[in-house]
This record gives structure tokens, C-alpha cells and sequence, in this order.
């Protein structure tokens, strides 16, 4: 295994990315050596649209650091280039990473024979994907506040990303995980083309408030301010957030 800086797609167009840390394996052998063990496989429906026989992604974390895990491609021995596992968001999102607290972005594009099959990337056992955590069972062990609190960590997590021009479109349950001990919250699942660099656009913020709309229908939770729906930036969202937190 070679670890180096700066990544060539030698693909149907050649492009260059110098920003991309890579960890390359010269063979499947080589990388199947690595000590590592499973412990999630997602079936991402971007996954399910490439041609590989098995489709998906696995979690396998490191032997020798827990705390970061392979994601690569379900069914590698098929490997073939797959454009979410790509070193176009590596590149934008590296250079960026000493700027960002909150957020953790992949550490290392993987690659065999210099295909990308997969990234290095932050695992977090001790956390819940939000859609499994704030079930329809949620008042009979938390309160409201407590939902707000997931709520503003989201929106802090979003808005630290905002001040860079980062824009992260593929907002959904599955992709914030919720340490319970604090209600601390982590974003994963960095992958083109729903991350990049610009203005955030109507689906970033359509898709964060139909997040909190559908965690609020599945705890009875309802808004008193109606101009939720019609706010056009996250500072908008947060500041009606705050309001209802302070009126509940």
C-alpha cells in the first residue's frame, strides 16, 4: 500500500485532482490484507444504478483505528469506476478540512490498480442515523426540547459548511447519526454531485425542512409559525427554530 497526495483519473478524459490524499493498492490481494472486519452494508440507491453484480456499499472498520473505516464498493471483485467514489468531492472538500470543526470529511480516496473502489473515512459506533433514533416512540423517553437540540446541531453543522461555500444537498435521516448520550450530531456521506461549491440552492433547503417536518409529524410536533415553510436561507430556518424552542 502507497500513501500519497495527488490523484490522476486516467479515465475516457484524464483529469488531475491535487488535493486528493490517496491510499492505493496495487491488488485486490493486497487489499483484502488489510485488517479490517465489516460492520454495515447500505444498499444507497445510487448504488443500485451502477452495473456491479452486487450492489451497495460496506462499513469495515480498521483493526489498528476503530475510529476510521474503509466504505467501498459491495461486491469489489467486480470493481469498476464508480463516479460517487470518485476524487472530485475529495478535492474540493480536502484543502477545506482545517477550516471545519463540526465536520469530518473522508480522509483517503482508495483505489486498486488506481481505480477508486472506495474512501477512508471517520466511524462513529456510539451514534444512531437519525431516522432510527426519533421514532414515533420518542415522548415516552424524551421531551420537545430535546428534539430541538438535534434540530440546531443540524443547522450549525450546516451553517459552519455555508460560511465556506460548501452546499450539502443529500439531506436526509440516514445521513446525520445522533450520539444519545448528548444529542450530539455527526454528518456523513460525502458524494458528488451532492456536495460542491456555490450558492446552497431551493433543493438544500427543501430537503432540511421536509426532514424537520417528517421527524415532527412522527412526535407530534407542530409549528406555530407558519413562515417556516417560506423561509429562503438557513439563518431564516434557525431563526424560527429559536422562536418556537423559546414558546414551547
Amino acid at each position: 500500500m502507497e500513501c500519497y497526495k495527488g490523484y490522476i483519473d486516467k479515465g475516457y478524459m484524464p483529469k488531475e485532482y491535487p488535493n486528493v490524499w490517496v491510499k492505493s493498492f496495487s491488488s485486490l490481494e493486497e487489499f483484502k490484507s488489510v485488517p479490517k472486519h465489516g460492520v454495515a452494508v447500505s444498499t444507497d440507491e445510487i448504488c443500485k444504478t451502477n452495473s456491479l453484480t452486487d450492489s451497495g456499499c460496506v462499513i469495515s472498520t480498521l483493526d489498528d483505528n476503530p475510529s476510521r473505516a474503509f466504505r467501498t464498493i459491495k461486491g469489489i471483485n467486480f470493481y469498476e469506476y464508480v463516479p460517487f467514489l470518485g476524487a472530485k468531492v475529495h478535492d474540493i472538500l480536502s484543502p477545506l478540512q482545517k477550516d471545519i470543526k463540526l465536520t469530518e470529511f473522508p480522509k483517503y480516496l482508495l483505489t486498486i490498480n488506481n481505480i477508486p473502489v472506495g474512501e477512508e473515512i471517520v466511524y462513529y459506533p456510539n451514534h444512531i442515523a437519525l431516522y432510527d433514533y426519533v421514532t414515533d416512540d420518542w415522548l415516552k423517553k424524551h421531551s420537545f426540547k430535546e428534539i430541538y437540540q438535534i434540530y440546531f446541531a443540524i443547522l450549525d453543522i450546516l451553517l459552519e459548511l455555508d460560511k465556506l461555500n460548501i452546499v450539502y444537498e443529500d439531506i436526509h435521516g440516514g445521513n446525520f447519526l445522533v450520539n444519545p448520550d448528548d444529542l450530539s450530531v455527526k454528518l456523513i456521506d460525502f458524494e458528488w454531485p451532492h456536495v460542491f461549491i456555490g450558492n446552497y440552492k431551493k433543493t438544500m433547503l427543501s430537503n432540511l425542512k421536509n426532514l424537520i417536518n417528517y421527524l415532527n409529524q412522527q412526535i407530534g410536533l407542530t409549528f406555530s409559525d407558519p413562515s417556516f415553510l417560506n423561509g429562503n436561507d438557513l439563518n431564516e430556518v434557525k431563526r424560527v427554530l429559536e422562536k418556537e424552542n423559546k414558546n414551547r
